[in-house]
């Protein structure tokens, strides 16, 4: 490379001449190698140089701009799931043994305080009446019996059964007049749809109709658990039904449960939010989006908060 073509290279002068340059020809290749920047070093000097260019600068000013924005506070909004549920629920059960004779509501339906729900079969009780009035006539003509020959043992014992039969006699009149199943307030049926088990036998206390109040009802907000920590008592929020897209309902929290509670496969933090129905347009069981007012925080922590915690989790920290 240096002497030329193999023939130039034998001669003992040119041997000679490489010998003598070997070493101060080497040391020189090794300081350019030394010399050389490595890819970190590079990596800094050409963005240095990019910098101050005029390209740089304005990617710099950007970049500025951005972090800038990044620490400006914005509304934080807390945004979940909701659906509506009675204030308050009131059952109705079937007041005695019996079967049922009558179904006149189903749910959905708006009913008014002592409105006619259902009625019981009252055949068996007026039977059961008939025979214990007959019981009393003839306990009654048994003690007057033994009152008239002086038997005070019998005519006491007679005396104490004919108390017996009037009490059980009053109870199946109660009974008998207590057939019919009413409303015990204004609202809408929830649950009860009796119609195929009318003439069924029911059981003392058996749940027949659920009603619940329309003045007023509870929207039930399915806050994420990982923004439960800014959700407070009082905060406002904004609610939109999937019934009524095009109105918006403004209320506050009233109440957060302490317990969390597994709804559409998340764990959520339930809390509730009165909410006035004096048209009586809602009804229990619709849903819709809610948005909490949970006060401000920096842009760059609403944007990248989720994903910078994902990645912590995902990186075990």
């Amino acid at each position: 490379m240096i002497a030329g073509s193999a023939a130039a290279v034998c001669p003992d002068g040119t041997q000679a001449f490489l010998r003598a340059a070997e070493s101060p020809v080497a040391s020189t290749l090794q300081l350019l190698v030394r010399a050389q920047r490595g890819r970190i070093v590079t990596l800094v000097s050409d963005t240095l140089c990019l910098w101050r260019g005029q390209r740089g600068k304005s990617v710099l000013a950007l970049l500025a701009i951005l972090a800038a924005l990044l620490l400006v506070p914005v509304p934080l909004r807390v945004k979940c799931g909701c659906q509506l549920e009675p204030v308050a629920r009131r059952f109705v059960a079937a007041p005695f043994d019996g079967p049922l004779e009558q179904t006149f509501v189903e749910p959905g339906d708006v009913v008014a305080q002592d409105q006619l729900l259902a009625r019981m079969d009252g055949r068996d009780i007026r039977w059961e009446l008939a025979g214990a009035r007959a019981d009393v006539q003839r306990v009654a003509k048994e003690h007057a019996g033994h009152v008239a020959t002086h038997e005070s043992g019998k005519a006491e014992v007679a005396r104490h059964e004919v108390d017996r039969l009037q009490l059980r006699t009053q109870l199946l009149e109660a009974r008998d007049q207590d057939l019919d199943v009413r409303s015990p307030i204004d609202g809408i049926v929830v649950t009860g749809d009796l119609r195929e088990v009318e003439g069924m036998p029911l059981q003392k206390g058996q749940v027949l109709f659920e009603v619940a109040p329309l003045n007023e009802m509870v929207v039930e907000l399915a806050v994420p658990e990982d923004d439960v920590a800014y959700v407070h008592r009082g905060m406002r929020v904004r609610i939109r039904l999937d019934a009524f897209p095009l109105q918006r309902h403004d209320a506050r929290v009233d109440r957060i449960h302490p317990r969390s509670e597994i709804r559409d496969d998340e764990n959520v933090f339930v809390a509730e939010v009165p909410l006035h129905n004096e048209q009586r347009q809602l009804h229990p069981g619709m849903r819709g989006r809610a948005w909490i007012s949970a006060g401000k925080a920096r842009l760059g922590w609403v944007l990248f908060r989720r994903p910078v915690a994902a990645a912590i989790q995902w990186l075990g920290w």
